[in-house]
């Protein structure tokens, strides 16, 4: 059945070749200004060094920007092993692999590991009561093109990961945040990512393509993933379950650009293939180009840091549109309800949505830029009209304060809220379907969580974070109790 989409495929091949002149032909322009990527090496895929408390936070505090943090595409440094104070004191638990990471970074080579689990169980609520664990290891590999290769201003970046597990949110509470952010995607071997990334005139332009989550690049939170729920891991949940936008650690064939401007504003968009079936269970090293249409990101964004003096911040927005065609929600070719014409649901050309977010740095503790009190926040809107649109809208507000205590810097307290409302088209046919049949029809409204984390660093290679989590109206059903989670998320950088 793959062979049906091969139309698409080749539409992907003609839209890259098109927007690859537009970056090669840049010419120059302003002053350059800092050429980051917007993504946070998220736990669901890539591994790195950003973002906070998803690896240990000695590694991976913040910098003196928000921009820094989300690192130079050409940014290859290894942090050296400590010469004295021991295994503890490492920055990797298995150290400098007796001296395969230091060989290799003198030859422009980064190469890291992550092993990560996410144990939680609901005491109270859902359907039943029950503890799950889910599991992620991965290595990156990256590759400083300029002094592996003599190619200046690239960088080549290469992910390999497994998961297992299984979910409490879908067997046990039945509710849509899902409360473990490693869980899905396959649970199998998986090529998380295979790009390069190209600098050019001077910075101003960026160019990247190759196998990867167009979610590692647009629509990104800068501080994503500091809480365990999904609903708080960098994206909006629009984005991944209405249209073919795959976030970690789920890749597509893409390329992207984009143009830094004056005044620390930037414009970045580009061309994925939807690929219906590289989330599938061994589906994670197929990476047939065919697929069912391709998605067209686009997003501006200011980092106002410089500009205007202030401290460390992102504003983001964008949106996409997605020209796979796609069952209408509600309505047959005639424009009439299908619960009462009988008739097949009309197909609709393409989907889209827009999303935005921001993240704020309000206050320093002491005179620490590693230290302080940041918020952050996201919201997405789908079009309603396809059954595939399975959110409408979701929103999140975060507050994280980065080394809490003198004593603790490198620890991390996190609290946040979710939100998420269900397509209220389909939840009109569904009500439709049962008003037919005389059937009495509980209409899904929307689901909320609330989340409490501390993140311990307890090596600069360990980090331990427990959390709480409430679930309020689970699956936007007043009848399914409110649940309370314990869980604990746990990173390793080997």
């Amino acid at each position: 059945m793959r062979s049906l989409f091969a139309a698409p495929g080749h539409a992907l091949m003609l839209s890259l070749c098109a927007l690859a002149p537009l970056a090669l032909g840049a010419r120059a322009a302003s002053a350059a200004t800092a050429v980051t990527e917007a993504s946070c090496d998220t736990p669901d895929g890539s591994g790195g060094t950003k973002c906070g408390a998803h690896t240990p936070a000695s590694i991976l505090a913040p910098t003196t920007s928000p921009a820094k943090a989300r690192a130079l595409a050409t940014d290859m440094r290894v942090p050296p092993e400590p010469v004295s104070g021991g295994w503890l004191k490492w920055n990797y638990m298995l150290g400098d692999l007796g001296g395969l990471r230091s060989y290799l970074a003198r030859h422009g080579i980064s190469l890291v590991g992550h092993y990560m689990s996410e144990p939680d169980g609901n005491v109270t609520g859902g359907r039943t009561q029950d503890a799950k664990y889910t599991q992620q290891v991965d290595v990156e590999i990256k590759v400083d093109t300029a002094r592996a290769m003599g190619i200046k201003g690239g960088a080549i970046k290469v992910v390999l990961l497994n998961r297992s597990g299984a979910t409490l949110s879908s067997s046990v509470i039945g509710n849509y945040l899902v409360t473990q952010q490693l869980a899905g995607a396959g649970n199998d071997n998986r090529l998380g990512e295979m790009s390069w990334t190209q600098l050019l005139d001077g910075k101003r332009w960026l160019l990247r393509f190759g196998y990867y989550p167009l979610g590692n690049y647009f629509g990104h939170e800068g501080y994503g993933c500091d809480l365990m729920n999904l609903a708080f891991c960098a994206h909006a949940m629009t984005l991944s379950y209405d249209s073919g936008w795959r976030n970690n650690p789920k890749g597509q064939w893409g390329l992207e650009v984009r143009r830094n401007l004056p005044e620390e504003t930037y414009i970045q968009t580009g061309v994925f293939q939807v690929d219906p079936y590289n989330g599938g269970h061994d589906n994670g090293f197929k990476l047939t180009m065919s697929g069912s249409g391709v998605i067209f990101p686009v997003e501006v964004g200011w980092e106002p840091t410089k500009a205007l003096h202030m401290l460390d911040g992102h504003y983001g927005v964008g949106g996409y549109f997605d020209t796979t065609r796609a069952a209408d929600a509600l309505d047959d070719r005639y424009n009439q309800p299908v619960a009462y014409s009988g008739k097949a649901f009309r197909v609709d050309n393409g989907r889209w949505g827009v999303y935005a977010n921001f993240d704020q740095k309000l206050m320093k503790f002491g005179n620490d830029n590693k230290r302080g009190l940041i918020l952050t926040g996201s919201m997405g809107y789908s079009d309603p009209s396809t059954k595939s649109a399975v959110y409408q809208n979701t929103a999140t507000v975060t507050m994280l304060a980065f080394g809490p205590f003198a004593s603790r810097p490198d620890d991390l307290i996190s609290v946040g809220w979710g939100y998420l409302l269900p397509n209220q088209r389909e939840q009109l046919y569904t009500a439709q379907v049962d008003a037919k049949k005389g059937q009495a029809y509980h209409k899904a409204s929307d689901e909320q969580v609330f989340e409490l984390d501390y993140g311990a660093a307890v090596t600069p290679w360990l980090n331990l974070r427990p959390n709480l989590q409430y679930v309020r109206h689970p699956y936007g059903l007043t009848a399914t109790p409110n649940a309370f989670v314990i869980g604990a998320d746990v990173k390793i950088v080997l």
